[in-house]
């Protein structure tokens, strides 16, 4: 017989499932049994549904778990804090070491060097490729923070100016006004460099179809970059006085020193063509012209009329070669002959007429002004340049003797050198005796446009597989960045196994542990 307040617990299960109250079912009800109900049993363990329906609370609880700084796998995090030490290390070598900051080695050392950053990351990828240091260094976190690097070097290139000193101590001193000496940008091109070389291995080993694109890219960058970088120490820049009727086969560079050429030049004529000139009123207590919109400046044609400051002007006369006879020019082809226009201006109020010569000068004759009043003049202005060139002849030891034209955009090529119409007396202008040549020798130059045409090859290439075999190819980088991660999560897991179970509640019942685990790998709470 039993008491009437009490239950004994082989009554429970009956009692239970005699309660046919609605909302009162409980897993019980399901045929478990003796066995307690799962929310019992569980107690305050999260279920199913509070552990990956809400990507708020495994955000929550992972932030508590954030992967510390140089744990792997290395990400932004890491890449940009080593791309900020190089350039603080480099910052703090020009500091110690003040001067003209690193020049660029001469051959056979840069050849030496460009050699030296292909080879380890070729060996590194080919002798320990899983290696996780390795592997991060051809990675967009590697490659995003050597990027940074570069393009704050960069940046400080623009925000001072470049070539001279600017007279403050710390600027000076830390190689800013010569950023492309300095050993911050040495040393984040060649980390640029490097990581670069890592990429373009990683992708290119084996070689497959599909990389052929993304190999000719990121090659012909680095080839682009380190010629250009390492080649500057084999770029000759050397200048030539040439004096017509002299043979002269030397130049000089820019430290002063005279360098003998493979080749010599024999002025024969400098030749200039000239736009024609223009004529304004000239203020005589400024010495300046009246300028305040363009239709101030008359362009000088014979013929031409035209108003400037309420002045009517008429260009009778003009002569682009003349040379001055009493009170008028004539048109003469003579060493020095200037510019000279016959004007008419009528007065803007009574209209009267004042006629005269007008002539710019040059070294051999003097300028000329038609005074309209007591404060100003009618003026011309000095012809500009519109093509200048030197006819020269050229001898080479090969035996060539050919007379060729130098021109500013055209140079002529010879015996490994390029020949630039550099400058000229500008004291004589189109009549000057004078013509200065710079010859140019870049042995790395081929190199370079040879990376600039893979550049084009590689983007012709991807243009023409087209989008599909692109997203194919991004698909794969994703599976590849994903595995290191998935790596970890089998250690998260495997380290979790190993955990003491958790104690028996009071029932005297081990709970569940089938359920899912709370800790959150990085992979997850990126998915969320």
């Amino acid at each position: 017989m039993q008491a009437s307040g009490h239950s004994s617990p082989d009554s429970a299960p009956d009692q239970a499932n005699e309660d046919h109250t609605p909302g009162a079912h409980t897993i019980g009800d399901r045929g478990t049994g003796d066995r307690a109900p799962r929310a019992h049993a569980t107690g305050n363990r999260p279920t199913r549904a509070h552990g990956t329906g809400n990507c708020a609370n495994q955000n929550q609880s992972y932030g508590e778990r954030i992967k510390p700084v140089w744990v792997f796998p290395w990400g932004y995090r890491e890449s940009f804090i080593i791309a900020a030490a190089i350039l603080l290390v480099g910052f703090a070598l020009e500091w110690v070491t003040p001067g003209e900051g690193l020049s660029a080695p001469s051959w056979p050392w840069n050849g030496v060097t460009g050699a030296i950053l292909l080879i380890i990351p070729l060996m590194l990828h080919l002798s320990i490729p899983k290696n996780r240091i390795v592997m991060w260094l051809g990675r967009i976190p590697a490659s995003l923070g050597a990027i940074a690097a570069v393009t704050f070097s960069v940046l400080l290139m623009g925000l001072f100016l470049q070539g001279s000193p600017s007279g403050i101590a710390w600027v000076d001193r830390l190689g800013l006004t010569r950023m492309t000496t300095s050993w911050p940008f040495l040393m984040s091109i060649t980390w640029f460099l490097f990581v670069l070389g890592m990429t373009t291995v990683r992708r290119s080993i084996p070689l497959k179809g599909k990389n052929i694109g993304f190999l000719l890219n990121h090659l012909g960058l680095w080839i682009v970059i380190a010629g250009g970088i390492l080649g500057s120490g084999d770029l000759q820049r050397v200048t030539m006085t040439l004096q017509e009727g002299q043979t002269v086969w030397y130049g000089t560079d820019r430290q002063g020193n005279t360098v003998e050429l493979p080749l010599a030049l024999e002025l024969q004529r400098f030749h200039m063509e000239e736009y024609p000139p223009k004529m304004g009123i000239l203020h005589h207590e400024s010495e300046s012209l009246i300028i305040r919109n363009e239709r101030d400046l008359v362009e000088v044609e014979a013929g031409k009329r035209g108003e400037m400051s309420g002045w009517e002007f008429h260009i009778r006369e003009f002569y682009r070669e003349s040379g001055r006879i009493a009170d008028r020019y004539e048109p003469v082809r003579d060493f020095g002959a200037a510019p000279a226009a016959l004007v008419e201006a009528v007065h803007p109020v009574d209209g009267d007429t004042i006629s005269g010569w007008i002539s710019c000068g040059s070294f051999a004759m003097e300028h000329r002004f038609l005074r309209l009043d007591d404060e100003h003049s009618v003026a011309m202005t000095v012809p500009q340049s519109k093509r200048y060139m030197s006819i020269a002849r050229l001898y080479t030891e090969s035996g060539d003797n050919r007379v060729i034209d130098i021109e500013v955009n055209e140079p002529y090529k010879a015996e490994g050198w390029n020949l630039y119409q550099y400058s000229y007396d500008d004291r004589y202008g189109k009549w000057s005796p004078t013509s200065v040549i710079e010859a140019v020798r870049d042995p790395w130059l081929p190199l370079v446009y040879t990376g600039f045409v893979m550049l084009l090859l590689g983007a012709g290439y991807i243009f023409w597989v087209g989008k599909e075999k692109a997203e194919e190819m991004e698909i794969e980088e994703k599976q590849i960045e994903g595995m290191e991660i998935g790596g970890k999560q089998i250690e998260d897991k495997q380290h979790a196994d190993r955990r003491e179970p958790p104690a028996p509640d009071r029932t005297g019942e081990q709970p569940e542990t089938s359920g899912p685990s709370t800790v959150r790998t990085e992979r997850e709470v990126y998915e969320c």
